[in-house]
């Protein structure tokens, strides 16, 4: 029943590593296998990261979450977790709401690339990196 999600499994991970390299400096952003992608607990322990994406009513989406999420967790990353049924008006404020706590890095599954234009913008201005988990964006949006 889940094999698409299955086999999606393990780039999840390979995204999931290629955002922490990329987000917190702590490596190489590219890997060709998503196990060497491994970065050490001591490395991301404590850091903070708002996960901003569609919610587990859908299985796709609750597939990746706990694949991305507990990835994080598990090297104790410190993840707050922001589910949206696929509302854009909602995500947006979620996308505040994680801008306002300041973390480390906002990991994006856009429900509408647009919709997020403005929070891209407010992301950028408080320093806080976007990690976008799905793509493409929209042409807007290739500065954040």
């Amino acid at each position: 029943m889940l094999r698409g999600v299955e086999r999606f499994r393990p780039h999840a991970f390979a995204a999931a590593g290629v955002l922490i390299l990329a987000g917190f400096g702590a490596g190489p952003a590219h890997s060709d296998d998503a196990a060497s992608s491994d970065v050490p607990a001591s490395v991301l322990k404590g850091k903070k990261v708002a996960y901003v994406a569609c919610s587990d009513l859908n299985r796709w989406c609750r597939e990746f979450r706990k694949a991305v999420v507990g990835a994080l967790e598990a090297k104790g990353v410190i993840v707050t977790d922001l589910q949206d049924p696929y509302g854009p008006v909602l995500q947006a404020q979620h996308l505040d709401q994680a801008i306002a706590q300041k973390p480390d890095l906002i990991a994006l599954l856009p429900t509408n690339t647009r919709s997020v234009i403005p929070s891209l913008h407010r992301a950028k201005a408080a320093g806080i990196p976007v990690g976008n988990l799905v793509g493409p964006m929209v042409p807007e949006s290739q500065d954040y």
